[in-house]
């Protein structure tokens, strides 16, 4: 809410007690609601007219503070609950546009504390404690067993984004304590097969995951991403990344990697 032009039109004054209700017009949309000297502060409504993104809720010196809904465009996710000084940080609600949702805590914008994740048709997927995003600790898993494994670079232009839902019977390998402990192959719904090392029912050490469109990654893993040392083929385009990963983003190419 840096961006303002200072283009402002009172559209009404309820009482001299009441809050101000102002449009705000900045150059990437226009918010509709409540004001204090020209900033946003009380409650109003955000529509971003570039990237589509629109907020709904409580504001405090022009910036998402208190409880609101917000609604990105870009993908059709949708999130509910807290905010604090323009971040999603409290409790709240996180809808997937494929149905699956998170349900729980927030800091800086990721899954953090306590919280639980559920599928398309309200199963729980697994309950525990989550840190950055991830699960870091399983306190329940219901019957689906899901991962996050995610591979993210935009160096020359290459984006991969890749998760997977393993079904519940498609496990063969080592055991511990009734999950996979130890090496084994997991099949997907979707297509996708890891094979390789695991630790209390997560994907941890050593593995290989393969996705449907020919594309695999081989390598580190930890909690479920890669993490370590690493390198993901694309199948298609007779290329190869290899470099080392955290939380299953490329942090740094190989020496002699371009």
């Amino acid at each position: 809410m840096q961006h303002v032009l200072k283009i402002v039109f009172i559209l009404l004054i309820i009482n001299p007690l009441s809050a101000q209700v102002d449009t705000l017009v900045y150059y990437h949309g226009k918010y509709i609601g409540e004001t204090e000297k020209g900033v946003a502060e009380g409650e109003g409504i955000f529509k971003d007219i570039i990237n589509g993104d629109s907020y709904e809720g409580e504001w405090k010196n022009g910036l998402k503070h208190g409880i609101g809904t917000f609604e990105f465009g870009a993908n059709g996710d949708k999130y509910i609950g807290d905010w604090k000084e323009d971040k999603i940080e409290g409790k709240g609600v996180f809808y997937f546009k494929n149905g699956n949702k998170y349900e729980g805590d927030f800091v800086n914008n990721n899954f953090h504390g306590y919280g639980k994740y559920y599928d398309t048709e309200g199963a729980l997927i697994a309950e525990g404690e989550w840190k950055n995003g991830q699960l870091s600790k399983v306190l329940q898993q219901g019957k689906t067993t899901t991962t996050t494994t995610t591979i993210t670079t935009t160096k020359d232009g290459d984006v991969v984004a890749k998760s997977a839902k393993p079904k519940d019977d498609a496990y063969d390998g080592d055991l511990k304590d009734g999950v996979p402990h130890g090496k084994g192959t997991k099949l997907f719904p979707s297509g996708e097969k890891y094979t390789g090392e695991w630790k209390n029912g997560i994907i941890e050490g050593k593995g290989k995951m393969e996705y449907s469109d020919g594309d695999y990654y081989e390598g580190e893993f930890k909690n479920w991403n890669p993490n370590g040392k690493g390198t993901y083929y694309f199948a298609k385009r007779d290329k190869y990344i290899k470099g080392t990963w955290k939380d299953g983003e490329l942090i740094e190419r190989a020496e002699g990697e371009k």
